[in-house]
């Protein structure tokens, strides 16, 4: 069952409160009706990437975070995050950064966390919370 978009922003606000981010985000503030066209293009995330943070800072690990909390897996959809009330568009600088970053690894269709990434999150989100093994 797909959970509401309310429970996304539930989870998304309190992983970025956890890391000081806890003003009004940028992105995935509300749910769109289609998935992201571009998000299945490998080089649509990595536009810009000379400009974007850096993947270890409070932002990225929170949204991160938030993402895997949210999913209760280890792989993103990379055309949005599907809730009963539509797709939530993945923070593409976040995404770039932690891309690059080597935090997640781009397959087909789906970010999927490297062993970095894991440990990134791990002190946040208990890996036997989104079935990774230990």
């Amino acid at each position: 069952m797909t959970k509401p978009f309310s429970d996304f922003d539930n989870a998304m606000r309190v992983r970025l409160a956890q890391f000081g981010e806890a003003g009004e985000r940028s992105t995935n503030k509300s749910p769109k009706h289609l998935p992201q066209a571009d998000g299945r293009n490998r080089n649509y995330w990595l536009e810009g990437r000379n400009t974007k943070q850096h993947w270890y800072t409070p932002r990225t690990v929170g949204y991160l975070a938030g993402y895997i909390d949210f999913l209760r897996r280890d792989e993103i959809p990379c055309d949005g995050i599907e809730t009963s009330d539509g797709y939530v568009w993945l923070d593409k600088g976040v995404m770039c950064a932690l891309f690059v970053g080597e935090c997640v690894e781009f397959r087909r269709d789906v970010f999927v966390l490297t062993q970095k990434g894991r440990a990134l999150i791990a002190p946040f989100v208990s890996p036997a919370d989104y079935g990774a093994a230990t």
